[in-house]
């Protein structure tokens, strides 16, 4: 009964559809824990001082103008650091 209506609507179309794998795979459960970083001095935010020269740090977006790929690649993380 149902076969001439599904014959007539997938006549002229693909039906897609999605095959998926349910193999596991062995992962990390818990994120890496990262090292704290060291807290900066607190300063007053009240502008810079005569003859003292702010140096500001450099963006990891500008450092990679000056490196090679091996280098940008290595600079890249290797573990889970997601939960």
């Amino acid at each position: 009964m149902h076969d001439a209506p599904v014959a007539l609507v997938t006549k002229t179309s693909i039906i897609g559809h999605v095959s998926r794998d349910s193999t596991a795979i062995d992962a990390r459960k818990k994120p890496v824990v990262k090292p704290a970083e060291p807290q900066k001095a607190i300063r007053k935010r009240s502008g810079q001082r005569k003859g003292e020269a702010v140096l500001k740090e450099e963006k990891r977006l500008d450092r990679q103008l000056h490196i090679d790929l091996p280098v940008m690649i290595s600079d890249l993380p290797t573990q889970c650091d997601r939960g």
